[in-house]
């Protein structure tokens, strides 16, 4: 077996499949092929979801599996550099049309003088004029002293209404033309746009809507990031047009890949893939899913970098007899599930949320931020010394504690503000993943009785739910149930976060 995930679009089948991503696929291959009188009028079609959502991997199954269109895939962030992406994508087709002469017979020199008319309309026809369209900007950088003066003339001569007219009937007998010579219409797929700049989408979605949609022969599918092309659309139109509105008039019809993915099978998979260093109790399955959920984390492209991550400290932990890797905990081969879990989230902060890893790692920053947040007046009750302060010592106690790198994670960990613990690490743990963004009152725990405790607790970290932060927001909700209202903990369960933060910082 393969250890590592390959980070590329994996090919769907249904054994291999993942994610659960096979089926939208292909139903949305069978609708392309069982309604084509409607996709002939209805030919702008977008695929939303985020950036490793498994959008190409959609793209390329129907790519795979499609048969009553030929296929031109489109991967417009290597075309970025063109100043023109609209004028790659339409060369693209020409070329499609190219590749497939042995099946044009006679019609081949009238598709090539059509081809022709139209790249002398994209690049001679305003050689050495900017034009600004809609979503096109043209700039021609090279011709003849003849072309110049015939295309000065041409320009002199005829509106761009005219232009426009003449390029789409031309591109529209060339599709025609193309469709009667190999019995198949183009499904022209647009993909890799969240790798573009918001600006180079937006002008080649333009592109595509303004001048080659006429034809009935040809249907355009685009992978498209929502929120950044809103974002995109928001600050080009200063919030004037509305980014859904805008979204809807340019797209015919839309798909959506699964915000909350099907995680199952490849959580088994990765199970699978770290039994192979030592064995992984049953339950972990149900302890990783819950917590994956729990924070909605379950893009496919991000989860398998997280678990490759994962996977390679397994691998250095092997290797590790000699104990010079010193900060991978003795335990870590156990893979004992919420010693996973927080080893899994402290990996997502360093990969996707630099900012608030390095905070947790710097921890006495963290308290300084958290100084900023809180009522440093509200008192406090501490149970290392059974005396009430103001959370403004508190937070000098909790520097020091966290400078000495103490924060002793274990299955009573849930019981820890009791008096006879002398100690509050659950609080502490809250407080170490806490989002900085809102201001919050600190609870009063102490002498009252452990469910009142617990109720004062959630009321503090329910305040965080307020915060843009979802990611922390959602893990200190996680904690509390993980802690509180679990009752299936290991007694295993002993480490230290701050040793699994720098182990993170350290090797990853």
């Amino acid at each position: 077996m393969t250890m590592i995930y390959d980070n590329r679009p994996f090919e769907i089948n249904v054994t291999s499949d993942l994610f659960g991503t096979h089926f939208k696929a292909d139903a949305i291959k069978n609708m392309l092929e069982t309604n084509n009188d409607y996709f002939e009028k209805n030919n702008m079609i977008a695929l939303y979801g985020e950036w490793g959502s498994g959008k190409t991997s959609v793209m390329e199954y129907i790519n795979k599996n499609i048969t009553n269109y030929n296929v031109v895939f489109f991967e417009a962030w290597k075309y970025e550099k063109d100043s023109n992406l609209s004028l790659s994508l339409f060369e693209m087709i020409l070329d499609k049309v190219e590749v497939e002469k042995d099946s044009l017979g006679k019609v081949l020199e009238d598709v090539k003088l059509i081809g022709k008319t139209l790249l002398n309309f994209s690049k001679n026809l305003l050689f050495n004029y900017r034009l600004s369209l809609p979503g096109m900007t043209v700039n021609i950088d090279q011709a003849t002293k003849d072309t110049i003066k015939e295309m000065d003339e041409i320009i002199e001569r005829t509106s761009f209404y005219t232009n426009l007219k003449e390029f789409n009937n031309s591109f529209n007998k060339l599709l025609d033309e193309y469709h009667e010579a190999t019995g198949k219409k183009l499904l022209v797929f647009i993909d890799d746009l969240d790798r573009c700049s918001p600006e180079n989408v937006l002008d080649l979605i333009s592109s595509i809507k303004h001048f080659f949609i006429d034809s009935d022969k040809v249907v355009y599918f685009c992978g498209v990031d929502k929120h950044a092309v809103s974002k995109a659309i928001n600050i080009r139109y200063q919030n004037i047009i509305k980014s859904e509105e805008y979204l809807e008039k340019v797209f015919d019809v839309t798909f959506n890949m699964p915000e909350i993915q099907n995680i199952d099978k490849l959580l088994e998979d990765f199970i699978s893939r770290v039994n192979v260093f030592n064995t992984v109790a049953d339950n972990n399955l149900y302890f990783l899913k819950q917590f994956f959920l729990h924070i909605k984390f379950t893009n496919p492209r991000k989860l398998k970098k997280l678990f490759n991550k994962y996977i390679f400290l397994c691998t250095l932990d092997k290797s590790n007899s000699n104990g010079i890797y010193s900060y991978i905990p003795k335990n870590f081969s156990n893979h004992e599930p919420v010693q996973m879990i927080f080893t899994l989230f402290i990996i997502l902060l360093h990969e996707f949320n630099r900012e608030n890893f390095n905070l947790i790692f710097n921890s006495e920053f963290k308290v300084g931020k958290l100084r900023n947040i809180l009522d440093l007046e509200s008192e406090f009750y501490s149970s290392i010394d059974s005396s009430t302060m103001s959370f403004k010592y508190y937070l000098n106690y909790l520097t020091s504690r966290w400078t000495n790198e103490q924060l002793i994670v274990s299955k009573n960990i849930g019981d820890s503000f009791k008096l006879q613990d002398g100690n509050n690490s659950l609080f502490d743990l809250i407080l170490l993943f806490a989002p900085l963004d809102i201001n919050v009152n600190p609870p009063f725990l102490g002498r009252q009785q452990r469910l009142e405790n617990i109720r004062r607790l959630e009321a503090f970290v329910y305040q965080f739910q307020a915060s843009e932060d979802k990611t922390l927001s959602s893990f200190n909700s996680h904690i509390l149930n993980l802690f509180v209202y679990n009752d299936d903990l290991s007694d295993d369960i002993e480490f230290d976060v701050h040793r699994l933060v720098k182990m993170v910082n350290f090797y990853l």
